[in-house]
């Protein structure tokens, strides 16, 4: 497992993928908007806003964070 989670490739994969998830979820949120279920009261409708801001950080952050280590990976040409 070391050796995956050193593995400039995996960094790079994985980097990638988070990057494909953000850009899924932002386009939903896009297209559909702020569609609250108006049966529901406003801490729901809260709520769902608020996991889908929280998603898309914790998204942002795990892109920045598994580039930011292929890079320092690739600096020092580890495999």
């Amino acid at each position: 497992m070391k050796k995956f989670s050193n593995s400039k490739n995996a960094m790079l994969f994985m980097a990638g993928l988070f990057l494909l998830l953000f850009v899924s979820k932002a386009t939903k949120f896009i297209i559909y908007g702020f569609q609250f279920n108006t049966g529901e009261s406003n801490a729901y409708n809260t709520g769902l806003f608020t996991g889908k801001i929280f998603t898309l950080i914790y998204f942002t952050i795990s892109i920045y964070s598994f580039y930011k280590k292929y890079l320092y990976l690739k600096k020092y040409n580890i495999k």
